[in-house]
């Protein structure tokens, strides 16, 4: 995952194209900021899945009020990854994001 978008910026680089430098620039800091850090924080995740909508809402404990990045994952009852979904936070913690997506028949986890 990271050695692809590192080789997508160096080629990016080579055919000194900006563009597509600062888009893969912008996937490898979301990379970064989802899988490396471990951070110790509360927060309160309720899912609902109703009429083919997945709706995740809840709200992080914080010190300081910044607006900030969340990335919440669905697992199947299997422990398959079948949604990764990123959004943006509140400066107070909030969030919800509704997701129109269908899911087969089981048991699911929300893990923030």
């Amino acid at each position: 995952m990271f050695a692809s978008v590192i080789n997508e910026i160096e080629f990016a680089f080579k055919d000194k194209d900006a563009e597509d430098v600062d888009n893969n620039l912008k996937e490898l800091k979301t990379i970064i900021e989802r899988y490396l850090p471990v951070r110790s924080r509360v927060a309160v995740v309720e899912a609902i899945y109703d009429d083919d909508k997945l709706i995740v809402s809840g709200a992080v404990q914080k010190t300081l009020a910044f607006r900030e990045d969340l990335f919440v994952d669905v697992y199947d009852q299997r422990g398959n990854l079948v949604e990764e979904i990123s959004l943006k936070g509140s400066s107070s913690g909030l969030f919800t994001e509704v997701i129109s997506r269908g899911f087969d028949s089981g048991v699911y986890v929300t893990q923030l």
